[in-house]
């Protein structure tokens, strides 16, 4: 592995600037295995609840575009979801017909 990442790259994958500041810090890594180590310590260790919460509100909402980066972009993701759920009513009739049972589901 032994390649250097920054602050920038762990923030990109985790929204704890904590995290990322230690990850940082830590590296580079001679493998996954010292990297997973070095983050697993970090994070239950180093990062308080303050990071994990900010780690998780970084991360898009449940039926939200990923790439959407301001609320204005909400009606695309309503759209998305609107799909998604409809997608999800259909997942029972699809799996009886597959494997010719019948489950009752409540996706509401």
């Amino acid at each position: 592995m032994n390649s250097k990442f920054d602050e920038r790259d762990f923030l990109a994958c985790c929204g704890s600037k904590k995290f990322a500041e230690e990850m940082a810090s830590s590296g580079p890594f001679a493998n996954l295995d010292q990297a997973v180590d070095a983050a697993r310590d970090i994070w239950f260790n180093k990062v308080d609840v303050n990071g994990w919460l900010e780690a998780y509100a970084a991360h898009p909402r449940i039926g939200q575009n990923p790439s959407a980066k301001h609320p204005s972009d909400a009606s695309v993701h309503v759209v998305d979801a609107q799909l998604e759920k409809r997608r999800l009513k259909s997942l029972p009739i699809e799996l009886g017909a597959r494997f010719n049972q019948i489950h009752l589901l409540d996706i509401t």
